[in-house]
């Protein structure tokens, strides 16, 4: 089961405001917005599934790429890769446990993650 990232809304369908949102406003402008409103973003989002992957992870903790990415010591693009499964193995131990930290999640859980991102980009090279 693969998460679904979608704006909440007291009006109207959740997942078209979603789905405009990521089209036209970004994940990035969730973060800041949420930011700028003194609020979790998770108050903004509603995340569905069972194992949430590294971009739910990210938004959990109310981070931008960049910001995760300088956290943890690596390049955007690396993480990129990471966040989107283009990955042959996990990174590191020391790697996992400072984005992990840099998350604010345990250890298994960034790792379990890793491994749902790669599975999303699987099913969506079958389909």
């Amino acid at each position: 089961m693969s998460w679904r990232v979608s704006l909440v809304s007291p009006v109207g369908s959740a997942s078209l405001v979603g789905s405009w949102a990521r089209r036209f406003l970004g994940l990035i402008f969730l973060v800041k917005l949420a930011g700028a409103l003194d609020i979790p973003t998770l108050r903004l989002i509603h995340i569905d599934g069972e194992v949430p992957d590294l971009r739910a992870l990210r938004l959990k903790a109310g981070l931008t790429v960049p910001e995760l990415a300088a956290a943890v010591n690596v390049a955007v693009p690396t993480y990129y890769a990471w966040e989107q499964g283009r990955w042959t193995r996990l990174p590191a131990a020391t790697q996992l446990e400072s984005l992990a930290r840099g998350l604010a999640d345990a250890v298994d859980v960034v790792a379990a993650a890793f491994q749902e991102a790669r599975q999303q980009r699987l099913r969506s090279r079958q389909v």
